[in-house]
Parts: C-alpha cells; sequence; structure tokens
C-alpha cells in the first residue's frame, strides 16, 4: 500500500485487510483438522464488534501462538501486542499461518507497522480470517479518548509504505 498526503494538513488514516481463505487447501482434507496461528500477548474487548478502550491479556480460548487445530475452536477477536518485530530478509515477518495439508502452509506476512490481527472462523463455512490492520477499528475516535488505537497521521506532503504478503511455504513432513 502507499498512501500519499497532498494536502497541507495532517492526514489521519488507517489500513486493513480482510482476506478469507477457503479451507482445507488440498481436496481430500478435512477442514476442522486444519491450524491456525496468529501470536499475539493481549486482546481488545469488543462491545458491538467495536473496541472499547480496553485491552486484556491473552486467554486460553483465544489464544494461537501455537498451530491450533480448527476443529472445535471458534474466533471472532482483535489481537494485539504483538511479539517484537524482527524482519527476514525481505522486511517482513509472519504475523499468521493456516497449515491445511502435511508439507505446506500459507503464512501472512507483514512489515513493521502492522500492529494489529483480527482472527475470525465463520461457523457458517469452512473459512478462515487473519487481517492485518496497521490501527484498530474505530481508530480515530479512541485517540480522541487517550487510547493509543494505532492511527497514523501522515505529514502534508508525505507518503507512506506498507507491505502485506501471502506466501505459500513448505514445512517439515510427520
Amino acid at each position: 500500500a502507499e498512501v500519499t498526503n497532498p494536502d497541507s494538513k495532517p492526514l489521519p488514516f488507517g489500513l486493513g485487510y480482510h482476506p478469507y481463505f477457503k479451507l482445507p487447501f488440498i481436496k481430500g482434507l478435512d477442514a476442522e483438522d486444519c491450524a491456525l496461528s496468529c501470536a499475539a500477548n493481549s486482546f481488545w474487548h469488543l462491545d458491538e464488534c467495536l473496541p472499547d478502550g480496553s485491552k486484556h491479556p491473552m486467554d486460553a480460548q483465544r489464544n494461537l501462538n501455537n498451530l491450533r487445530k480448527l476443529r472445535g475452536f471458534s474466533v471472532d477477536d482483535v489481537l494485539t501486542d504483538l511479539p517484537a518485530f524482527h524482519a527476514d530478509a525481505s522486511g517482513l515477518m509472519e504475523r499468521g499461518r493456516v497449515q491445511g495439508s502435511t508439507g505446506h502452509a500459507m503464512t501472512l506476512n507483514v512489515d513493521g507497522c502492522w500492529r494489529e490481527m483480527v482472527v475470525f472462523t465463520p461457523g457458517s463455512r469452512n473459512t478462515v480470517c487473519i487481517e492485518p490492520y496497521t490501527c484498530m477499528t474505530d481508530a480515530i475516535n479512541l485517540q480522541q479518548k487517550g487510547v493509543d488505537a494505532g492511527l497514523i497521521v501522515l505529514p502534508p506532503g508525505a507518503v507512506h509504505f506498507s507491505q502485506v504478503e501471502l506466501r505459500i511455504v513448505e514445512t517439515p513432513k510427520a
């Protein structure tokens, strides 16, 4: 993404992508045997799907710090306080993984400006979402209440670059 502020005033903004992935990736597998990971230390409390500005430590119900089978697991949360950013050779870091077969996984890799991750497993269909956000939903209002919601303010004439990349990677075979 590239955001340019052509104005003479600061430009507040945030970005979020909403990729859904159909499971399983390979015919003949069971979607519930796929696994998901998205490391975070906290989650935002939601009130009618909007964050109220309070964060809570990660609990067992939402914990995706390691690969977790989707069988019997349901989530619709905004994860935050992600592990420290350590870029790979391409300048990105893996922030999410969906593993659906022995030997391969799909990873979500981002640069350092993506600080929130929405994870969603819609119960009505075999899909999973890992959604990177640069800021929280409703960040402009939360910032005005003194909550660090990640709103980016681009100075006049400035340009913001950010990157999200999906990769198919090999995994060790069992």
